[in-house]
């Protein structure tokens, strides 16, 4: 008898030795992440993630023990020196991450979507199909219907899920536009003269132009009074947004002869889309714009990004010359 239980005992130890070292021991080499939208099993995680044969039969032999059938959509980081008993227990609670997105990473809406495509579970175009689509009410993709719905989103940080879906995060968004614009907001911009629309894209320049916010009402003013003169915006920022440069850059003489819709130098009001994704705090500075004549301005000549304002075209010209002999002085080519 004894001779039968010995081996026996001796086997069971090592199947018990072998799953606890399968279960327990066995670590993953390196981080991995598992990214799924839709439900998954265990086997197709192991295919994803291609860890080595040893871990991978200890996710399954953890899935069987703790009667783990499927995995949830989610993110799942699976950090390195992850054992195979404690993924089952992170895969099985489900994807409990919330993601912090800054919607103005980048100035345009297609930029935007395809960030939300590196960190969550769809495409940029169906991410872009779908703020189109609640926007427009039609999911074409062309320059007028990415304008409107770039106006669908103001520039800030919004927490997703990775599973969020296209149409859930459009929707998202498109509630938070209509509680921003109640009435009277939108009898602000009726008064203005400017549909809600422009009032995003001339919001857009003025956060282009003002380096300190507490300018930006009476930048709005002036871009108001050149549009009722009506004169040419000229505004800088809409020609860097024209010829592809980073917001802020200077723009050169060559620049502003760009051939362009959105270069207001050369063309009449306002440019037919946002430069910029546009904070709240923009929007409000164009709808209480400060009233004023002024319809010129020019940076000061002490580099602190300020402005002289003036309705005069000789006392602009002289705040111009100020200027450019202060780039002179700071050897700054235009």
């Amino acid at each position: 008898m004894k001779k039968i239980l010995i081996p026996l005992l001796l086997v069971a130890i090592s199947v018990i030795g072998i799953a606890s070292y399968a279960l327990w021991m066995v670590e993953l080499p390196n981080t991995m992440v598992f990214n799924s939208s839709g439900k998954s099993t265990v086997e197709e995680v192991n295919e994803i993630l291609s860890a080595p044969d040893s871990w991978e039969r200890g996710l399954l032999w953890s899935s069987k023990i703790r009667r783990v059938s499927e995995i949830k959509p989610g993110r799942y980081p699976l950090e390195q020196g992850t054992t195979p008993w404690d993924a089952i227990a992170q895969l099985r609670q489900g994807d409990n991450h919330v993601l912090l997105i800054r919607t103005d990473e980048t100035r345009t809406l297609l930029g935007f979507t395809e960030q939300l495509s590196t960190e969550l579970a769809y495409t940029a175009e169906q991410y872009l199909k779908a703020f189109i689509a609640r926007a427009n009410g039609d999911s074409t993709i062309n320059e007028k219907t990415m304008a409107v719905a770039t106006t669908y989103l103001f520039a800030d940080t919004y927490d997703f899920r990775f599973t969020d879906s296209p149409q859930a995060i459009a929707q998202r968004f498109y509630l938070i536009h209509q509680e921003f614009w109640n009435d009277e907001r939108r009898k602000k911009a009726e008064k203005i003269g400017l549909t809600l629309k422009e009032v995003y894209i001339l919001a857009s320049m003025v956060k282009g132009e003002a380096k300190h916010f507490d300018e930006a009402a009476t930048i709005a003013g002036l871009y108001l009074n050149r549009l009722r003169a009506p004169m040419k915006m000229q505004c800088d920022a809409t020609v860097a947004f024209a010829n592809e440069q980073s917001a802020g850059n200077r723009v050169s003489k060559e620049e502003v002869k760009v051939q362009s819709p959105y270069n207001t130098y050369e063309v009449d009001g306002l440019p037919p889309g946002p430069i910029f994704i546009t904070e709240k705090k923009y929007i409000d500075a164009v709808l209480n714009y400060k009233e004023h004549k002024y319809i010129y301005m020019c940076a000061k000549d002490d580099g602190s990004g300020r402005h002289w304002f003036t309705n005069d075209s000789r006392e602009h010209i002289n705040n111009a010359n100020r200027y450019h002999r202060y780039l002179d002085r700071m050897n700054i080519k235009e």
